[in-house]
């Protein structure tokens, strides 16, 4: 199930990159939002890991969907699992070296 996207948060991740919104119409499809420059690959990278579903349309624009939940859940399960393995090998480490 797809929440829609929250405008305020769309436009807040792309400033933070140092972007520029030229325009943006909500669209029963999503929020289509008009970059100032061209390049959206890092802008729909950063929509994508805040579980984003993104799709560009032009070389300045992007049609930014509802977030992915499920998609979501499993990026946090990897990154806890991807913590859990490191701090287990490093405790793995200490044990051998007593």
């Amino acid at each position: 199930m797809l929440t829609p996207p929250n405008e305020d948060t769309v436009y807040s991740i792309i400033k933070a990159l140092g972007r520029e919104i030229w325009s943006s119409s909500p669209t029963p499809a999503g929020l289509l939002v008009a970059l100032s420059t061209d390049g959206t690959s890092v802008v729909a990278a950063a929509l994508r890991s805040s579980g984003y579903t993104v799709t560009k349309v032009a070389s300045n624009t992007v049609m930014v969907g509802g977030v992915d939940h499920l998609v979501l859940l499993e990026a946090q399960i990897a990154a806890l699992q991807t913590e859990r393995d490191r701090l287990m090998a490093a405790r793995l480490e200490t044990e051998a070296v007593r």
